[in-house]
């Protein structure tokens, strides 16, 4: 069972600083993306794949493909998890990441993004962390997937 801590709690991690929060599950593979882009594909709303910022219209390459992409092209997944736009650059095998605006977290849609979070850290077996952007060292909330657990960075 997910325990999401409440709203006030977390507030302070979606302050806007000028910049965006990231979320992060490491030390990933490939394998580990595959999952999670075919979860997301077929559980989250408005999943879109874009190349060069054109939306693709075929089928969602696999993830090697992808990447192998981001050489040559801009390459983007889009989707939103209640009501919150997230965003995805394939970085790296290594490091699963997606980008959010804190302005559009609020206390209604809170516990969707905190299901998210351990969402993801289930079906990588991995912690998720919500991090300032570009430092996952800088954490505001690490899940653990085990003990459904929210920690906090006070």
């Amino acid at each position: 069972m997910v325990k999401c801590p409440p709203w006030q709690s977390v507030v302070s991690a979606f302050v806007w600083e000028r910049s965006w929060r990231d979320i992060y599950v490491l030390d990933t593979s490939a394998a580990d993306w595959e999952i999670v882009i075919k979860d997301l594909s077929e559980t989250t709303a408005d999943f879109r794949f874009f190349v060069d910022g054109y939306l693709w219209q075929e089928a969602l390459p696999l993830f090697p493909i992808i990447l192998a992409m981001r050489e040559l092209h801009g390459v983007t997944l889009h989707f939103s998890v209640a009501g919150i736009g997230i965003k995805c650059h394939f970085f790296e095998e290594g490091r699963i990441e997606f980008d959010l605006d804190p302005r559009e977290v609020s206390e209604l849609n809170w516990p969707g993004l905190c299901n998210f979070l351990f969402h993801l850290s289930r079906l990588t077996n991995k912690p998720c962390w919500l991090t300032e952007e570009n430092c996952p060292e800088l954490w505001w909330l690490k899940t653990n997937a085990v003990t459904g657990e929210l920690q906090v960075f006070a």
